[in-house]
Formats: structure tokens, sequence, C-alpha cells
């Protein structure tokens, strides 16, 4: 899938990593889709979990 890319992307593995960092976030930019549509959709963020904090904020108007 293509479309925007983000102009950087920092891992941090601490030391812990078997394989360089680098290749990490070349991976990470080969697998995942950086656009709203993508973000959206990999989050799964239309479950409907979401649609009352999305409507009305952290709080929740009651019913």
């Amino acid at each position: 899938m293509e479309g925007p890319r983000p102009g950087q992307i920092l891992v941090t593995l601490f030391g812990a990593a078997k394989i360089e960092e680098e290749t990490i976030e070349r991976v990470i930019l080969e697998l995942f889709f950086f656009g709203r549509k993508g973000i959206i959709q990999t989050l799964d963020l239309l479950r409907p979990i979401y649609r009352r904090a999305a409507t009305y904020g952290l709080r929740p108007r009651k019913a």
C-alpha cells in the first residue's frame, strides 16, 4: 500500500536488539501504512467502542 511516509522513524531497543536498528526501521517503513486511512484500518479505530469517545470526548454524555 502506497501513501504518505513519515519524515523519520526512531527505533530504540536499549541495546537488546539482535538485529540492527536500521534494519528494523526499514522493515517498519515497508510493512506499515502511515496515512490516515492506513492507521485507522491497522488499529481498527472504527470499532463501536470508540464511537462515544469520538462523538463526545473523554467524558461522554449520559443518555
